[in-house]
Parts: structure tokens; C-alpha cells; sequence
């Protein structure tokens, strides 16, 4: 009987476990550019790196060429020839919260006026980032409306080539309050139940 009652709450923690677990899942594709193929030492200029697509000038993306990636060796900086912007469609659920994080930082030796990342959620601006001498993450907190959100980023600074290194985008789904009592619980009935075997 005990036996049983252990197995149903193990079950339990499983699956809060499980749901919290999805909800830490990236659902950006390739927020890294790690797909594009770009030599060691160089950079490309492309419409698109898997799911993200540029319809502004295009995406530069670099592999150990003026700075170092953030995460893995790919990263991009949204000031091709000019001004550039990038987006991705991000499935999401209706009425739910998600973390937008991502990593910047300013291309050395560069004015601070070529400098700059708009992010834009579903069509609005969410913030701008500026004066970063060195890779720093910034995160948001964002609401879906419908079961598709564009993200998107978009160069600010003087159009002239010179802009911000961007890398590691995430968006993650914000764990709902139920998931969390439900974890709780089911660990806090596993404890009860293993005191009760030992006792």
C-alpha cells in the first residue's frame, strides 16, 4: 500500500517536474546563428539563418571577427552595409507571460552613436539597449495575444555599417502559478509519504 501511494506521488513530482521543465524550454530557433556557415575568421551577409529572416539589408553574421561570440562561436551584428533588422515568428500560447533574454554588446572602437538594438514584441517596442563594452544580457518579460508572436530587432544607431553585436536569444515560457503549486505539493506529499514509511 505504501509501495503504491510512494509510486502515485513520484508520479506526480514527475510530471510537475516535466511541466516545469517544458516551460524552461527556448523557443527561439537558432538564437545563436550557430547554422549559418560562416569560415573561422570571417563574416557573411544573408537573408535569413534558419528561422530568422531579415527584409532590411540583411543579416551580418560573424564567426570570430571583429569580437568573439557570446555563446558558441556565431554572432550577429545588425549593421550590414546599413541599418539592418532581423525577426522570427515565436509560437506561443495565448493570455501566457514569456522571458525574453538575449546577449549585446558594442562593436569595439566604435562611436556610441553607430551603437544601439529597438526590440520589438508583436509589433511594439519593448525597450533599446545601448553601451555595452563588453557581452551583457538583458531579459524581458512579454504577453502573447495570438498563438504566433514576431520577435524582432532592429539596428537604432547611425546607419553606417559599425553596430551591435547581438547573440543567445531565448524566449521561455514564464511557469504558470499552478505548475509551481503542483511541484510543491507533489514534493511536499512525497516527503509525508517517506516519513510515514520510516516512522
Amino acid at each position: 500500500m505504501v509501495r503504491q501511494r510512494l509510486q502515485g506521488l513520484s508520479a506526480a513530482v514527475m510530471l510537475a517536474a516535466s511541466a516545469a521543465s517544458y516551460a524552461a524550454t527556448n523557443l527561439a530557433q537558432d538564437g545563436s546563428f550557430e547554422s549559418a556557415a560562416v569560415p573561422d575568421g570571417a563574416y557573411v551577409i544573408v537573408d535569413q539563418v534558419g528561422e530568422w529572416i531579415s527584409d532590411t539589408h540583411g543579416i551580418e553574421v560573424r564567426n570570430n571577427n571583429a569580437g568573439s561570440a557570446y555563446d558558441g562561436s556565431h554572432f550577429v551584428e545588425l549593421d550590414t552595409d546599413q541599418n539592418s533588422s532581423l525577426f522570427q515568428q515565436i509560437r506561443t500560447r495565448p493570455g501566457r507571460d514569456y522571458l525574453l533574454s538575449f546577449a549585446f554588446r558594442d562593436r569595439d572602437g566604435v562611436d556610441p552613436a553607430s551603437q544601439g538594438l529597438e526590440v520589438l514584441w508583436a509589433g511594439y517596442v519593448v525597450g533599446t539597449v545601448n553601451g555595452a563594452a563588453d557581452w551583457q544580457v538583458q531579459t524581458f518579460t512579454v504577453h502573447a495575444l495570438t498563438r504566433y508572436s514576431e520577435l524582432e530587432f532592429r539596428a537604432i544607431g547611425a546607419s553606417d555599417s559599425y553596430g551591435t553585436s547581438l547573440d543567445a536569444i531565448s524566449v521561455t515560457a514564464v511557469p504558470e502559478p499552478q505548475t509551481y503549486a503542483m511541484l510543491l505539493a507533489g514534493m511536499g506529499l512525497l516527503g509525508m509519504g517517506l516519513r510515514r514509511k520510516q516512522g
